[in-house]
């Protein structure tokens, strides 16, 4: 059982539990989105709802993201496969290899005077929203901050 102000990770969405009620004798959650506060869920206590990462492991994550490899030997037939199920597994650092991934594949195609692929932006943004997210309320930094510190790491 979470308590009250626990963050939890609802289907992919960093929530806050803000109450608890009953309802028929269900117990309940009410959680606040993060991304979207205008958002309040009710769901039963005994949905599956995720712990967000301890701060201990977003920081081993950050050190880490230059160790996490790429995808590769993706095709086009098969790259939107592999985004969807590495967006559905709950791995944060299958999140990473997606940012990566995406950003590079991006870059390369802008250097080579072509416009980004919509697919690759589409999974690189979700990533980039489920992970910094998450990372922004457990390091208590801002989306933007978590956002550069990324980019800085993919960088060097």
């Amino acid at each position: 059982m979470f308590k009250l102000n626990s963050y939890v990770v609802y289907k992919k969405d960093v929530c806050i539990i803000i109450a608890t009620k009953k309802i028929n004798n269900i117990e309940y959650y009410t959680l606040k989105s993060v991304n979207d506060p205008s958002l309040i869920i009710n769901v039963p206590t005994t949905s599956s709802l995720q712990k967000v990462m301890t701060k201990k492991e977003a920081k081993l994550l950050l050190e880490r993201i230059k160790d996490i490899p790429l995808l590769d030997n993706l095709n086009n037939k098969d790259i939107e496969n592999t985004y969807k199920k590495l967006i559905l597994s709950g791995n944060k650092e299958d999140l990473v290899k997606i940012i990566k991934t995406t950003y590079l594949r991006n870059s390369k195609r802008i250097k080579n005077k072509k416009k980004k692929s919509d697919r690759d932006e589409k999974y690189y943004n979700q990533a980039e929203k489920y992970l910094y997210t998450e990372l922004s309320v457990v390091l208590n930094m801002t989306y933007k901050e978590v956002k550069d510190l990324f980019n800085k790491e993919i960088h060097e």
